[in-house]
């Protein structure tokens, strides 16, 4: 189920409900976002980022729904909108690899994931994340 105006309104709930309730396809307050590789629960780790990272790293605490030792390993949107998996198709790039090319269509633009995809059974390789700007993180969250 979509989230619906009379759950977008409701109290906040914590990252870890909002994550198993999109993955039980029940209603949330907003969509979960979990930003791979911007670890904010390891204060060893914040602290030894450039001054550059600050931004997205703020970002991520303000918007983002950190949950410890959980990452997919290819982009994945959990949302209990019945929009579907995202628009996906597969170009060849090379004899060994091919590349796996997935938009989610948002009201402000697509947000688009690139995954090389091995023919020979190597471990894939993300190239290119759904969300590429600061910008672009607001655009997710505005998926049902």
């Amino acid at each position: 189920m979509p989230c619906s105006p009379k759950t977008r309104g409701a109290a906040a709930i914590t990252p870890r409900a909002r994550l198993l309730a999109a993955i039980r396809r029940r209603p949330t307050d907003r969509l979960p976002v979990q930003v791979r590789g911007v670890r904010i629960l390891d204060d060893a780790w914040v602290a030894t980022r450039y001054p550059s990272y600050a931004p997205a790293v703020e970002a991520v605490r303000e918007l983002g729904d950190p949950i410890s030792n959980w990452a997919p390993s290819t982009p994945l949107l959990l949302t209990a909108h019945p929009m579907g998996a995202p628009a996906a198709r597969t170009e060849r790039a090379t004899d060994d690899w091919d590349l796996r090319i997935a938009a989610l269509h948002t009201s402000r633009g697509d947000l688009t994931s690139v995954h090389h995809v091995s023919r020979r059974g190597l471990p894939g390789m993300t190239t290119r994340s759904y969300v590429q700007s600061l910008d672009q993180l607001a655009w997710i969250r505005e998926i049902p």
